[in-house]
């Protein structure tokens, strides 16, 4: 390949702004704990974050993600986590112990999601960036249950709960259309979503 043919390859691959993804199911919503098939939760996974997450590099202890730390209390009934002050979700809001808070609630609360952190008996914001979770009883896999919920927008979901099922990246665009795909079926979706940002950019939800 020549010189001038490269620099083409990457011209033309710098003007690409979209990524199509095919999916094998349609996606009935967005909803952050009403989701109730995998496919769901994969267009999910690009739009919302965690507390806790798996490192990709194989280890298989859950690592702070939207938290930056947390302490586990002597008798197993108390887990502190400690916020990172730099995450934003997408209409620049920083993410708040009080967003934590409500997006645990409502994950406790859903009929599909709900029963991965049944022993949370309550939470609390002690402070803006400080979340404490009570336990029933002890319970060694707490972490792995705090990977899964998504941390949400608590003002967003009050303002308008449909829009938050429907669009969940606040004032950017989700593009919604009906594609054609396997023999002209078209019942599915198809959405368009912005980038999550990563290493050194200003990390978002």
């Amino acid at each position: 390949m020549t010189a001038s043919m490269c620099f083409a390859t990457v011209a033309q691959a710098a003007d690409k702004t979209d990524l199509v993804i095919a999916l094998d199911a349609d996606i009935d919503t967005l909803h952050a704990t009403n989701y109730s098939t995998g496919v769901e939760q994969d267009v999910l996974n690009q739009i919302y974050d965690t507390l806790m997450y798996y490192n990709p590099d194989g280890k298989h202890d859950p690592e702070p993600r939207i938290a930056e730390s947390y302490e586990i209390s002597e008798d197993g009934l108390d887990y502190t986590f400690h916020l990172r002050d730099d995450v934003k979700f997408h209409d620049g809001a920083t993410v708040t112990a009080d967003d934590v808070v409500f997006s645990l609630e409502l994950f406790k609360q859903s009929e599909y999601q709900g029963s991965q952190i049944s022993m949370l008996s309550s939470v609390e914001a002690t402070d803006d960036s400080t979340v404490v979770c009570h336990l029933d009883t002890p319970y060694a896999p707490f972490l792995q249950g705090v990977l899964t919920p998504y941390i949400c927008e608590k003002a967003y979901y009050e303002k308008d709960e449909d829009a938050f099922a429907t669009n969940p990246v606040r004032n950017r665009s989700i593009q919604i259309c009906k594609p054609c795909n396997r023999k002209q079926h078209h019942s599915g979706s198809k959405r368009r979503l912005l980038p999550r940002s990563t290493g050194d950019q200003e990390p978002y939800i």
